[in-house]
């Protein structure tokens, strides 16, 4: 099974790499960034696709890994250099890893749990283990919501 995991990992980051987030960017409603970091082993830069949500100063992440017993190893990286980069529908940054903790922890995991219920829900129901939290700052015009574009098909 763990297999058949990293091969929809790589195939995942291909996809959203060749198509620049149109293909990738999001996954059953949910957006999609690739977290790049250093293996914390083996120094080799690792990419995987993770769930997103944005707050005010950056974008978020929860190091459920699917409610895997263990914390994710990207997580695991991070602790280690928490130098990064997050590549999102809108372009790539270079940015640091902050694992949240405290009120802010709470509140930006009640951010999840509202946005992301059933999500929420599975993942706790498979682990007792208690889910980091992983704060990204980036610019402003990244940070903020994505606004919905409609076009219609004889706007060019």
């Amino acid at each position: 099974m763990d297999w058949m995991k990293r091969l929809f990992n790589r195939l995942h980051v291909l996809l959203f790499r060749v198509s620049r987030g149109r293909v990738g960017g999001t996954l059953l409603g949910f957006d999609i960034l690739l977290l790049s970091t250093r293996g914390r082993r083996s120094g080799r830069v690792r990419t995987t696709p993770v769930v997103y949500f944005r707050d005010p100063s950056g974008v978020f992440v929860i190091a459920a890994d699917a409610g895997a017993a263990r914390h994710p190893g990207w997580y695991h990286n991070l602790r280690t250099d928490p130098r990064c980069h997050v590549t999102l529908v809108g372009g790539k940054h270079t940015t640091q890893a902050r694992i949240v903790t405290g009120e802010e922890r709470e509140a930006l995991y009640g951010v999840f749990r509202e946005r992301a219920s059933e999500l929420a829900e599975q993942y706790e129901q498979k682990t007792s283990r208690v889910f980091p939290v992983v704060h990204f700052a980036l610019p402003d015009a990244v940070s903020a919501p994505r606004p919905v574009h409609v076009q219609s098909m004889d706007s060019g």
